[in-house]
């Protein structure tokens, strides 16, 4: 039987600029100390982004594409940089679940049977995540604090 703080070692494929820009992220929040180096200081702050509201800030003409995009078979826009680097992390089950959600409520990754071209299924739990924190990193998904909304 899982509990959350069942653990499970992913490798995710981030740009460097959405990578840096969580890292910043991250350190501004207090989340990783200032001299961590790598993927693996960062999973507290993963953890933490997937515990908060997330919304889709995409430019409005990259969000109007998406219908067309979709009625073609392929995925709507969530990225900018390439290439994209692999990074080994370790997630609790429970952020990489809620990670995997978060991926299908924006429409970021869908059911393998909608055969959306360039998309995440929610059956691969490492491209969602990635796929999440590549759009969050990308600035296209922000994410909310309570601390932030007072």
């Amino acid at each position: 039987m899982a509990t959350s703080v069942d653990r499970r070692t992913l490798t995710l494929y981030v740009s460097d600029e959405a990578y840096d820009e969580l890292y910043k992220q991250a350190r501004y929040r207090g989340l990783v100390a200032a001299d961590a180096v790598g993927t693996r200081s960062l999973h507290r702050y993963i953890e933490w982004l997937m515990q908060h509201p997330l919304e889709d800030v995409r430019p409005q003409s990259i969000r109007d594409a998406d219908t067309d995009m979709l009625e073609q078979g392929m995925s709507p826009e969530w990225r900018m940089y390439g290439p994209r680097r692999r990074h080994k992390i370790t997630l609790t089950d429970d952020t990489i679940v809620q990670a995997c959600a978060w991926a299908v409520l924006l429409g970021i990754a869908y059911a393998p049977a909608r055969r959306v071209t360039g998309a995440p299924t929610f059956l691969d739990a490492a491209q969602c995540v990635a796929a999440v924190l590549e759009a969050i990193g990308t600035g296209w998904i922000d994410v909310r604090s309570k601390q932030e909304d007072d």
